[in-house]
């Protein structure tokens, strides 16, 4: 688990393996206690650059390939399959969270390494 604490959007590089399950978690705290995210939704988009038109992989609560908790937990929920299909090359990410009365807000963002998988 990552926590997420001090400046934001912090900014981390974070591979994501081609062919492996991509089932880490963040941890937002603010001030030592986990940030309450019930009713908010979580999004994610890998990109190829950041001018780039469409994102390579969106990952959000709404498809449900991320979920949020009350205790201030973001989960990627992608499977071994969906990131098989993804092209092993270095990607740009951010990731954005969305309160209930529409604040957004932006914690992390960085280069996210997808390496090529080899036993397939």
């Amino acid at each position: 688990m990552s926590e997420l604490a001090g400046k934001i959007p912090a900014s981390v590089d974070w591979c994501l393996p081609q062919g492996q399950t991509w089932d880490d978690t963040i941890l937002w705290e603010s001030d030592g206690v986990p940030v309450d995210l019930t009713g908010w939704q979580a999004r994610m988009m890998l990109r190829t650059s950041a001018d780039a038109a469409s994102p390579t992989v969106t990952l959000s609560t709404l498809s449900g390939t991320m979920s949020v908790t009350s205790a201030g937990v973001i989960a990627l929920n992608y499977s071994a399959a969906s990131s098989s299909a993804v092209t092993a090359a270095t990607y740009v990410y951010d990731l954005e969270v969305e309160s209930p009365n529409g604040a957004v807000r932006r914690l992390m963002e960085g280069r996210a390494p997808v390496p090529r998988e080899v036993t397939r």
